[in-house]
C-alpha cells in the first residue's frame, strides 16, 4: 500500500491566505522549524527567514507550555523547558513571520499553547492526531478562517477521513 492509495480526496478546497489547498491544486509547502531553534530567538528568526528564502507557502511554529505537557520532576523537563518560548516570545516570532508576509501554522500541544496561538491569530492550527480526543483542543477556534490540519503521519484515515474544517 502506498501513501497515495490511503490519502482521501478532499471533499472541498481549503483556502489559506488566498491559496487553495485541495487534491486538484498545486502542492502547499509548509516549512516546519520544530525545535530547531534550540530555544534561541535569533535562531528561530533565522529559521523563519530560511523558510521564506526557500519560498515555502507557510512556516510552522511549535507552541508548547512545558508544565502542561511534562512532569516537572522528570529528568528531561529542563531540556523541554529550555526549548520553550514564553507567550511574549511567541508574539514576537509571529510578528517577525508576518513581517515576511508568510502564512503561519501553529502546531499546538496543549490547552495553554492553544490559547496563546489563537490569541495570535495564525492562519492554521495543527494538532497531533492523538489530541483529537482532547475536547479542550478540538473546539472550534474563535477565528473561523483558521483551519485545523491533522498530522498525517499519525492519522488513521479509516478513523478520520479528512481535516477538521469549520464552516
Amino acid at each position: 500500500m502506498t501513501a497515495s492509495s490511503i490519502k482521501p480526496a478532499l471533499s472541498r478546497a481549503v483556502t489559506v491566505r488566498g491559496h487553495a489547498i485541495s487534491d486538484r491544486d498545486p502542492i502547499y509547502i509548509v516549512g516546519e522549524i520544530a525545535c530547531g531553534h534550540q530555544g534561541d530567538m535569533d535562531q528561530a528568526k533565522r529559521l523563519i527567514e530560511a523558510v521564506v528564502a526557500a519560498k515555502a507557502d507557510a512556516v510552522q511554529l511549535e507552541f508548547f507550555h512545558p508544565p502542561a505537557n511534562t512532569v516537572g520532576s522528570l529528568p528531561f523537563y529542563k531540556v523541554v523547558e529550555d526549548l520553550s518560548f514564553t507567550q511574549a516570545q511567541w508574539r514576537e516570532l509571529m510578528a517577525f513571520a508576518r513581517k515576511h508576509d508568510i502564512a503561519v501554522s501553529a502546531f499546538v500541544y496543549d490547552d495553554v499553547s492553544t490559547e496563546w496561538a489563537l490569541d495570535l491569530k495564525p492562519d492554521m492550527l495543527k494538532l497531533n492526531s492523538s489530541d483529537i480526543s482532547n475536547p479542550d483542543l478540538i473546539m472550534p477556534p474563535p477565528n473561523p478562517a483558521c483551519r485545523l490540519p491533522l498530522e498525517p503521519e499519525h492519522l488513521h484515515f479509516r478513523k478520520l477521513p479528512k481535516p477538521l474544517i469549520w464552516p
